[in-house]
């Protein structure tokens, strides 16, 4: 019996990319994918790369450009909408079907097949086919930092007595769950891709493509634009004394500090200028227009070199492995002079007895 093919229509239709796509996005995931032996592996790598290497946020500016583009290269941060077009833009590239898929994660159970579902449910994804299995899901945002800032969503709701947030079940049930993990270590996992007791629309996408193979953001609905909370410290109880001081956020502020890319020189070479720049930012220096990043970070030689390898990164020959390691380093330094965890932590620790 012949093994199964990929449709032409599928292929014709979730392959397309606008001409405007820029070459660094492709060379990216070449990069990225080098070692993939599948197309299955190949999403994998993506979807992984993804939730490690950018923030979850709610509060991002709107790309002016390619989406995929800018996420990849100007961007630190962002929510479902942009992790998705980004992983289905990079699919595309290597010529593997995908799609980008709206909908909503299962929400809060409150009895035997009864649901709550609330606006913050909404949620993003990709589809990936495979000729075995048809369409599989994939999701690459980040969903501690997600479910986090859902968990503060309805708690702000219900500490202003907001009346749409629940039903009489709602209030003495667990909070929602998340998305069920769409792919396992072993492989594609059937058929069917859909979280359970979700309502999905997939599309054409990337989303927003249109005639002319420009790009633009579906509207898909968003909560309020406040920073996610750091999901440990939420299940750990204490939400409303975090919420009230504001040290979860600066928790998860100095966490992200801390955290970098892994693998990709320039990610983490990027990584480390906007964790800078937040340094820089905080002790009360602004970036003023048209300054360079040399220019900004100028004044300290472990800052004035990451300034000097942020632009070889983005402007010239690129960096290496030794670079990445140098502006690893010079980070650290940086923040062992400059941290604010051991207060924060000492100032959880004292509000949440």
């Amino acid at each position: 019996m012949p093994a199964p093919t990929t449709p032409d229509t599928v292929t014709e239709r979730y392959t397309q990319l606008p001409s405007s796509t820029p070459a660094r996005v492709t060379e990216r995931t070449d990069r990225l994918t080098a070692n993939a032996e599948n197309p299955y592996d190949t999403a994998r790598v993506l979807e992984q790369w993804l939730q490690n290497n950018y923030d979850y946020s709610l509060d991002v500016e709107r790309p002016r450009g390619n989406v995929a583009d800018e996420f990849l290269f100007e961007m630190d941060a962002g929510y479902c909408t942009y992790f998705a077009t980004t992983m289905v833009t990079m699919l595309r590239t290597q010529d593997i079907p995908a799609r980008f898929v709206v909908g909503y994660t299962p929400g809060q159970q409150v009895d035997d097949g009864e649901w709550v579902v609330r606006g913050y449910n909404s949620h993003a994804w990709v589809e990936v086919y495979f000729p075995e299995h048809g369409w599989v899901k994939f999701d690459p945002t980040p969903s501690d930092p997600r479910i986090a800032e859902e968990r503060e969503i309805l708690a702000d709701a219900r500490s202003d007595n907001d009346s749409d947030i629940d039903t009489d079940d709602s209030l003495d049930s667990d909070f929602d769950q998340g998305t069920p993990d769409p792919t396992t270590p072993e492989g594609p996992n059937g058929t069917d891709t859909e979280p359970n007791g979700t309502e999905t629309t997939p599309t054409d996408g990337p989303p927003g493509t249109d005639g002319d193979g420009g790009f633009s953001l579906p509207t898909i609905p968003v909560p309020t634009p406040e920073q996610a909370g750091f999901g440990l410290l939420v299940f750990a109880g204490v939400v409303a004394g975090l919420r009230r001081t504001g040290t979860g956020r600066r928790l998860y502020r100095e966490l992200w500090l801390r955290r970098l890319p892994v693998d990709d020189p320039e990610a983490v070479v990027a990584g480390v200028y906007h964790r800078v720049v937040h340094l820089e930012e905080r002790d009360g220096r602004q970036k003023a227009p048209g300054e360079t990043p040399r220019q900004f970070l100028a004044g300290d030689d472990r800052i004035e070199r990451v300034g000097r390898l942020y632009e070889q990164a983005r402007y010239g020959h690129g960096v290496d492995a030794s670079d990445a390691a140098t502006a690893r380093a010079d980070l650290a330094d940086l923040l062992e002079e400059r941290s604010r965890l051991p207060h924060l932590v000492e100032k959880r620790n004292t509000r949440s007895r």
